[in-house]
């Protein structure tokens, strides 16, 4: 038996989310490997780097404890996981929906993670900065939860079983 993916139940639901995703992590991949590249030609260029800079951009602070070539590799490796899953998920693929549901809740932690850290730790901003800073973070996660719960959602995961042809 052989076994071929659904082509007449396709969502747009699915599509709508691979697009974006695909365009978001191509970026990124492209961005950070540039980065990757530089910072491993030029190690001086990594200790240029300042944690107050990565700090500015709301990263948590457990990066911050991190050598900064580290955390462009981890970076880079997250959004290339996230570009591929994405291409997966346009073909219909059920591991790369599971890839893309584990990426989500990893950026679910992410968030919640960096929300309690942004109140508890002394960042040197305002209080509405704080504040503006937090509602993206919670909006994100309720974003990337919806996402979850759709991908894992019995007709979405109808589209990627396979179909059985004899």
């Amino acid at each position: 038996m052989e076994t071929i993916p659904p082509v007449s139940q396709k969502s747009t639901f699915v599509d709508s989310i691979a697009w974006p995703a695909i365009g978001l992590a191509g970026l990124a991949t492209f961005v950070f490997l540039l980065i990757a590249i530089v910072i491993t030609l030029d190690p001086a260029r990594a200790d240029m780097i300042s944690d107050p800079l990565l700090d500015h951009f709301g990263t948590p602070a457990i990066f911050l404890y991190l050598p900064y070539r580290l955390y462009v590799y981890f970076t880079l490796l997250v959004s290339l996981t996230t570009l591929i899953s994405s291409i997966g998920l346009l073909k219909r693929r059920n591991w790369a929906r599971l890839v893309f549901i584990s990426m989500m809740c990893v950026g679910i932690v992410f968030d919640v993670f960096a929300f309690f850290q942004l109140f508890s730790l002394p960042f040197p901003f305002p209080l509405i900065h704080k504040l503006l800073q937090g509602m993206f973070l919670v909006g994100f996660a309720l974003v990337f939860g919806w996402i979850v719960k759709r991908l894992s959602s019995k007709q979405v995961r109808a589209e990627f079983m396979p179909a059985l042809v004899e």
